[in-house]
């Protein structure tokens, strides 16, 4: 059912583009009717809403939702940490929470201090080790930024 329902979109813009000739157009014009099917089309079997809104990610709203849908790609991709900075973050972020809960746990600040400057030399800066030290609300933590 899916197929016929593409095909027919498929044969409906191609009518107007006729500006298929590579398989790079072709790709991107898929990739904009997967997104339209998925995200700003209501579909009567869900109830009016649509896929992604039946899946549980947040409604577009009512109004343009191809706008909402750009806004939003475009805020995540300014935010988006490269895979390396997901790693350090959560090696971080985990040690520091095993230090939080008490050094019975064998986590020590000298541990804690071995961690970061691990991830220092493998890349994480004075910036990124500050933002993940201030979330945690717990000015005592700022020490480990000044014993470096």
């Amino acid at each position: 059912m899916i197929i016929v329902l593409v095909s027919a979109h498929v044969k409906e813009r191609t009518k107007v583009m006729r500006g298929l000739d590579d398989s790079k157009s072709a790709s991107n014009v898929v990739d904009g009717l997967r997104l339209a099917y998925n995200f700003t089309r209501p579909h009567s079997a869900l109830n009016g809403r649509t896929p992604a809104e039946a899946a549980g990610l947040p409604s577009l709203g009512d109004g343009n939702k191809w706008k909402t849908l750009i806004q939003n790609s475009v805020e995540a991709k300014e935010r988006k940490e490269t895979p390396a900075q997901t790693w350090r973050r959560r090696t971080i972020e985990g040690a520091i929470k095993r230090y939080l809960e008490g050094e019975s746990n064998g986590v020590t600040a000298k541990w804690v201090l071995k961690q970061i400057d691990y991830l220092k030399k493998n890349g994480m800066t004075e910036a990124e080790l500050r933002e993940i030290l201030t979330r945690f609300n717990n000015p005592t933590l700022l020490v480990f930024l000044q014993s470096q």
